[in-house]
């Protein structure tokens, strides 16, 4: 790809993207550069080595020795330093994660260019760098930690102060994952984001779109003092990395299965159990493009077949109410021709049963729907077991290209179809509704 095709690329893509309010999915790596007694060693080169795909950046130290590398994407890094006179320093094992500053600092001892000394280097505990409270879920804890439906915003508990919304209109937060509440404030006062983009539903306040738990690298909760680039709402900001391609191609495969074979027979169901049978599938693959060094891409799918029998227990009419007989129901049935205009009193039907030639045909039609029941009872005599339906599809496509050291365009496309068939307990009746996000 040459720069006039890049460009033209790029500008498509802005015009055809909405405005986004935020724009923060990198990290800092920054330090300090000095020898052996503490003193800073200004003008040092100091690069940056992205492990996974091979991506260089190389910045000078200023006249303090400290240098600052921005826009870093989250991974595994190694940081280098050589000038003349000094040994080769190279710091390795380190690990940026989503919207972290990261200090490494670094230490010059005296001898030849051609000698190296590594180090295997970490991130500090506590960053220093930073004033923000929140928790960073890797992508180990994502993927290996159970998550009943694949959920990831349920491991959002696992930060201080953070806990499942149950509140009003829960409901609404279904289709994308549910939702959080931080520190006491509203499930509606948070603002997620994917890959630093703006990622909320304004007309619900939920998140938008919610990616397969293999889709993401990791993702950040801060829940208080955040920088002045974040904000929008004063709960809980939500930012979401996606995977991305390597030198190394890698993928996955995975199906969960589960179904009623050993499940018990609900109370109130008579005969044999309500249907129910899950499938949760879909796989990933990710790396680079053949004699593109410099193009990486990842793809995910999801899918979810699921057909679920519920129960509920209804009231249903009995053949002799259908036909007009109400004896022994214990309610009186009056004729309507026979009102009393000034008493305003009506006659009872004779014997409690209205005459055939007095219901409508159009009353039988409707009447005709009600099935009968299922005991001698005239309530709950019906065991209605209709099906809830579901078939979703996601999926995510990520594609990076590096240009230099200092450009470099990330595309992601997302689309996320939902289907659901929601049976109705008043009536057995069932409604579809798609949703495509």
């Amino acid at each position: 790809m040459n720069y006039a095709k890049a460009l033209l690329f790029i500008w498509c893509s802005v015009a055809t993207t909405p405005i986004s309010m935020a724009q923060v999915a990198t990290s800092s790596i920054l330090g300090t550069v000095t020898d052996s007694s503490g003193a800073a060693v200004p003008d040092v080169p100091v690069t940056i080595t992205d492990i996974a795909t091979g991506y260089v950046r190389t910045v000078m130290t200023d006249a303090t020795g400290a240098y600052v590398v921005d826009n870093v994407k989250p991974g595994d890094y190694k940081v280098g330093a050589v000038k003349t006179g000094f040994k080769e320093a190279l710091l390795t094992g380190i690990t940026v994660q989503v919207d972290q500053r990261v200090r490494i600092d670094v230490k010059l001892t005296m001898g030849s260019t051609t000698e190296r000394v590594e180090v295997h280097a970490e991130a500090p505990v506590v960053e220093t760098d930073s004033s923000t409270v929140g928790k960073v879920i890797s992508n180990r804890e994502v993927v290996e930690l159970p998550l009943n439906g694949r959920n990831f915003l349920q491991l959002a508990e696992l930060t201080p102060g953070v806990q499942n919304y149950t509140g009003p209109n829960a409901s609404s937060f279904a289709d994308t994952g549910g939702n959080i509440s931080t520190n006491g404030m509203s499930a509606f006062s948070n603002t997620p984001m994917i890959d630093g983009i703006y990622n909320q539903d304004t007309g619900y306040s939920r998140m938008n779109f919610s990616p397969s738990i293999d889709m993401i690298e990791e993702f950040k909760i801060q829940s208080n003092t955040y920088d002045a680039e974040f904000g929008m709402a004063g709960g809980a900001q939500v930012n979401i990395i996606t995977k991305r391609g390597s030198n190394m191609y890698h993928g996955s495969a995975f199906e969960f299965v589960r179904n009623n074979k050993f499940d018990a027979r609900p109370f109130f169901q008579p005969g044999a159990l309500p249907h129910f049978e899950r499938n949760q599938f879909g796989g990933t693959f990710g790396g680079h493009i053949p004699r593109l060094k410099r193009d990486f891409f990842f793809f995910s799918y999801e899918g979810l077949r699921s057909t679920q029998g519920l129960t509920f227990l209804m009231t249903v009419p009995t053949p002799a109410i259908k036909a007009g007989d109400f004896r022994g129901t214990g309610s009186t049935i009056y004729d309507p021709a026979t009102l009393n205009t000034a008493t305003g009193l009506r006659q009872p039907f004779p014997g409690n049963v209205i005459p055939a030639n007095r219901i409508s045909r159009q009353a039988l039609y409707f009447l005709g729907f009600y099935p009968d029941p299922q005991t001698s009872g005239l309530t709950n005599n019906f065991v209605s077991n209709p099906a809830q339906r579901a078939s979703d599809n996601d999926v995510s496509f990520r594609y990076d290209h590096d240009f230099s050291e200092k450009d470099s365009v990330t595309v992601r496309y997302s689309r996320k179809h939902i289907f659901r068939i929601i049976p109705n307990g008043d009536c057995g009746c069932t409604t579809p509704l798609p949703r495509i996000r």
